[in-house]
């Protein structure tokens, strides 16, 4: 098992070299190409711009392992240095410089449209900001916004445009001397991806890896669109440990860690019968600007301990922009995560999510909504995360803390789901698709055993505390047709704030025949109270009203520890009487006992004050 040392600032590193501390590699790319499985590639503190492509990947208990040297900063950037010569225009403050046309002869982002499946919602928008390609600038580390036309520049600072060749640069009023200051422009679509699909036991640890000029997922179901594919991409493959790296400023995704696309080849190379079984944990990812991980396809992968913070900060707008989104995940967990103010949804399951575990996440400042299941009939276990401020987004149902949507086999447990934008948990139809029931091992290329329509049915709430969700706290369909065994019961709703509910008739729908949408005739009802929603659904007959007041949060700033604070008239102690398999302890570690409280936290057992350490990831 060899040792391959990378480190460029050595005074003779050549990748003519052996590779040892005395004789070091210069590039990451060179040692990907020779290691073997059980080697690993020691990477010395540096500037890294390449992206590296590993020949192979190794074999269970020899993994291939590429990994920063200890206590040691390594970066890996898909961009290059521009503004060797800057031209001042006629406009003040707007340089021109030329693009580094030696290094974007195979692939050039400023000349690549960025995708998008509604077009018309950005011919409103103008000529907004990152319209125009997939290529980013940045100065001084600071992304700016690119435009589509050298005339909006003119009135745009912190801006760029370019034609494919030239590049303008409107600066800020600070800079007198462009040539003074770090400007780079992404010329990589990918900083490590292999080119063989299906590698596996590769590590990637303790990296910081940045700026990838990768194309917006859109249909990627579909020959013609890009797949998906992230600054760092698995390409499809198996058994990945991505381990205390930062990924950020992507164009499109940071991650991807499933098969890329639903068609049979990519590439040429047909997609491999068994993806996934990766470790996702302990790394930052955040500014990228569709999302922060995006898997279709993939079994057994486990997202923990990781923080998202700030993805979708491009406003792309085709159905795929969340911090994590995953498409047939089956048999997995996404445990101990914080999301915090991405500009997007949290955790969105679609088409399909079966044996997947959500739980002890916390999932604050989201612009959508904190967790989405879409597509699917579970089962799906969400349980003692924290769902707060989720804020409204530019999806029709944004601002909800959960929203259960053309699905099923939900169960929401031990939640604590707070001052969101609309409701707590919202379940209701869209459309007469159908989802795909899985069969359940490891092999995603057989076909699937069965499909269902995707009705609202076999839905739990137990066990959660609602406090002041903005139009209430639970909002669900009619039992009816498409509507069946939607339950709550042993909650707490806060007084006041939140106590309403809501009621929506989309579970009688007529069939729109000119597409998979549908006609809801009745309008839905809001502003119920726990007694009439008692009364109608027959629901929270045991539930609870309580009130938490000073409440505080210190979540926004990342060199304060983070706490919450609030403090509680009335607690009830619930039997635990209701049949929620697969809980083991709850948001601080502590073993579940036959009696139960509702919320994360079972030491909130009595009135009075409280204080929780809210663990977010550094």
């Amino acid at each position: 098992m060899a040792i391959f040392v990378v480190n460029n600032n050595h005074p003779i590193a050549s990748d003519g070299n052996a590779g040892t501390e005395a004789s070091p590699l210069l590039t990451i790319g060179a040692a990907a190409k020779i290691a073997q499985p059980g080697d690993t590639v020691l990477i010395r503190a540096g500037l890294y711009r390449e992206c590296v492509v590993p020949a192979r990947g190794g074999k269970e208990g020899a993994p291939i392992v590429y990994r920063a040297a200890d206590d040691e900063r390594v970066y890996i950037r898909g961009s290059e240095v521009v503004g060797a010569e800057w031209v001042p225009t006629s406009y003040e403050g707007i340089y021109k410089t030329c693009l580094p046309m030696d290094k974007l002869n195979d692939y050039n982002p400023f000349k690549i449209e960025r995708l998008d499946i509604f077009p018309a919602w950005h011919d409103q928008m103008g000529d907004a900001a990152h319209r125009h390609s997939v290529g980013q600038v940045y100065v001084d580390g600071a992304r700016l916004s690119g435009l589509g036309s050298f005339e909006s520049l003119i009135s745009r600072p912190n801006a760029f445009y370019s034609d494919g060749e030239a590049l303008y640069v409107h600066f800020h009023k600070g800079v007198k001397n462009p040539a003074r200051h770090l400007v780079e422009a992404t010329c990589r679509k990918a900083v490590f991806r292999p080119e063989q699909r299906g590698l596996g036991y590769i590590t990637i640890e303790g990296l910081i890896l940045e700026h990838a000029a990768n194309q917006a997922i859109s249909k990627f179901w579909l020959d013609d669109f890009a797949p998906q594919q992230g600054l760092i991409s698995c390409r499809s493959g198996h058994h990945w440990r991505i381990i205390n790296n930062v990924i950020r400023h992507a164009s499109s995704i940071g991650l991807d860690i499933g098969s890329e696309g639903r068609t049979k080849a990519l590439d040429g190379m047909e997609t491999p019968a068994v993806v996934g079984y990766h470790e996702i944990r302990g790394n930052e990812i955040t500014d990228n600007g569709q999302g922060g991980i995006c898997g279709l396809r993939h079994y057994g992968t486990q997202i923990i301990g990781n923080l998202f913070e700030r993805n979708g900060n491009l406003g792309s707008c085709a159905w795929e922009e969340a911090a994590i989104k995953t498409h047939f995940y089956v048999n997995g967990l996404i445990s101990g995560n914080t999301f915090r103010d991405n500009y997007c949804y949290g955790i969105w399951l679609d088409n399909v999510y079966q044996d997947v575990r959500v739980t002890k996440n916390i999932i604050i400042g989201s612009r959508a909504s904190g967790i989405f299941c879409e597509m699917g009939g579970g089962p799906c276990l969400i349980d003692h995360n924290i769902i707060a401020h989720t804020l409204p987004g530019p999806s029709f149902n944004g601002g909800n803390g959960i929203i259960v949507h053309d699905a099923g086999g939900v169960t929401i447990t031990h939640n604590l789901i707070m001052e969101n934008a609309r409701y707590g948990v919202q379940i209701m139809l869209a459309t007469n698709r159908k989802y795909s029931v899985l069969y359940g091992g490891d092999d995603l290329s057989k076909p699937p055993v069965a499909s269902k329509p995707c009705d609202c049915e076999n839905i739990d709430i137990y066990y959660n505390r609602f406090v002041e969700n903005t139009l209430g706290a639970i909002y669900a369909p009619m039992p009816g047709e498409h509507s069946r065994n939607v339950r709550s019961d042993c909650n707490d709703f806060n007084a006041g704030i939140g106590e309403s509910f809501g009621i929506n008739h989309t579970a009688d729908y007529i069939k729109n025949e000119s597409s998979d949408s549908i006609i809801i005739s009745t309008p839905p009802i809001h502003g119920l109270t726990l007694t009439k929603w008692r009364e109608i659904t027959g629901n929270d007959t045991h539930s609870e009203l309580i009130v938490m007041k000073n409440m505080g949060w210190v979540m926004l700033h990342a060199q304060l520890e983070p706490f919450l604070v609030f403090s509680i008239d009335k607690v009830t102690v619930y039997d635990r009487q209701l049949p929620i398999g697969g809980l083991d302890t709850d948001l601080e570690g502590v073993v579940l006992g036959e009696h139960a409280v509702a919320g994360p936290y079972s030491r909130v057992n009595k009135p009075g004050d409280y204080r929780f350490e809210l663990p977010l990831f550094r």
